[in-house]
């Protein structure tokens, strides 16, 4: 760690090189975070070690090695499985990916989006309201006015920092063939009648808020439609 490099320099909605020596390429990073202000319900960082709200301050006087180190940004393990069942000509094939040992950037309410370009944010809903409302929930207040420095310091904190394992199940295929009597009365060797189910999601996933890591940084943060598909399949 270099003491004198600037902190938000390695603070990106998406991967990128960290350049570190000693940490994986690609890093993710973020400032510490320290609650809301029961007050107002505004987010609160750490400026010389004390919590603090002056975001301005907080991002300018953060260097990298007052970050939050968290991890790699992608999988240090992950494969592919496929499985298959039979029984009387039936054959049943689950494919399943997993990815683990790595962390993401969650996107969080900004409210001079919101305001701005009416970009809302399911948080909308959980936000900070009234005094106490900070034991139940880390989203901030509505500000007045605006501020930029503030919506940069809580997009980048480690709030909103999720690990990215899981398990998905890629397609699921259910194959029936046909036996060879029936087959040689059509004048084919082999045919087979198959169903394909893919796209079908996640089955497990370490973050608490119900997002698909692989997709969390699009534009609409929505992992690809099922499609279900239905074929045959001839051997002459």
């Amino acid at each position: 760690y270099l003491p004198s490099v600037q902190g938000s320099n390695f603070l990106q909605a998406n991967a990128t090189v960290s350049g570190v020596e000693g940490l994986p390429v690609y890093s993710i990073f973020s400032y510490r975070w320290a609650g809301l202000d029961g007050a107002k319900g505004e987010p609160m960082g750490f400026l010389n070690g004390q919590p603090s709200k002056a975001y301005s301050s907080i991002i300018s006087g953060t260097k990298l090695t007052d970050l939050v180190f968290h991890g790699p940004a992608l999988p240090r393990y992950f494969g592919n499985m496929v499985n298959d069942f039979g029984c009387k000509g039936f054959t049943l094939s689950v494919a399943l990916s997993f990815k683990f040992g790595y962390y993401f950037r969650r996107k969080g309410i900004d409210y001079t989006n919101l305001f701005a370009n009416g970009s809302g944010h399911a948080d909308f809903g959980n936000r900070w309201k009234n005094p106490g409302d900070e034991q139940f929930t880390q989203v901030p207040s509505i500000p007045y006015p605006l501020s930029s420095s503030r919506e940069s310091f809580y997009s980048f904190s480690e709030e909103l920092i999720d690990k990215g394992d899981h398990i998905r199940i890629q397609y699921i295929n259910l194959d029936y063939a046909v036996g060879k009597k029936l087959a040689k009365k059509t004048g084919l060797k082999t045919l087979n009648v198959f169903a394909n189910l893919a796209n079908v999601g996640i089955i497990y996933r370490a973050n608490k808020h119900h997002l698909d890591p692989e997709y969390v940084t699009s534009s609409f943060n929505l992992p690809p439609g099922q499609t279900l598909a239905f074929g045959l399949r001839a051997g002459l």
